[in-house]
């Protein structure tokens, strides 16, 4: 997925608002599935991967493990019964180790029992393989957008052309000299991005 420059605020913010109205770019969004049987997986990596998401996938532990190492997930959707080792102990290690990942537990193991071990380990959910695809679909949708503040990237300035605006000062500048113009009015520099052609 492209990342996609969000529209300017229609208004400046004040300095302490600029976490809330500052434009940025979004990431895609995460995933690493965790299962050993491969046709399931296949089939759950290609309907993510139709809804936009950009997945992994790792047949065990320590798969999952050496792709841990190396990359962030937004979501890890883990079984339970894997080859190499219980998912419910590699869930509780990765919590031990610090990992806040949200964890969503998909297993064919779906007793009582089960879903307390699973949620007690340090999973957030916990569904059956089951389960209805629009409730599995939903409640993917929900954890991650627990997370979805952090894939916030904060843009520094404003650029039409020549012209810039630090965001942090609200200072403009023409090319590398600052401007002698005062600084914006709230909504004017946004506005004027979008269409320079009416000023």
């Amino acid at each position: 997925m492209t990342e996609k420059l969000l529209t300017a605020a229609s208004y400046l913010p004040e300095p302490n608002e600029f976490h809330r109205y500052t434009p940025s770019t979004r990431r895609p969004m995460r995933i690493l599935v965790v299962e050993d049987d491969k046709r399931f997986a296949n089939m759950l990596v290609e309907m993510l991967q139709e809804r936009n998401y950009v997945v992994e996938w790792a047949a065990d532990g320590q798969a999952a493990r050496q792709l841990l190492a190396y990359q962030d997930y937004d979501l890890l959707i883990l079984d339970v019964n894997l080859p190499d080792i219980n998912g419910t102990e590699l869930c509780h290690q990765l919590r031990q180790q610090g990992t806040e990942t949200p964890i969503l537990f998909l297993s064919a193991w779906d007793s009582s029992d089960d879903r307390v071990r699973g949620l007690d380990a340090g999973g957030d959910k916990y569904l059956a393989k089951s389960v209805d695809l629009r409730q599995l679909f939903a409640d993917i949708r929900a954890m991650l957008r627990r997370v979805e503040h952090d894939l916030i990237v904060f843009l520094p300035e404003l650029c039409c052309g020549d012209l810039r605006l630090d965001l942090q000062s609200r200072e403009t500048y023409y090319g590398d000299r600052p401007s002698s113009s005062r600084r914006p009015k709230p909504g004017c520099w946004s506005a004027f991005c979008v269409n320079p052609a009416k000023f």
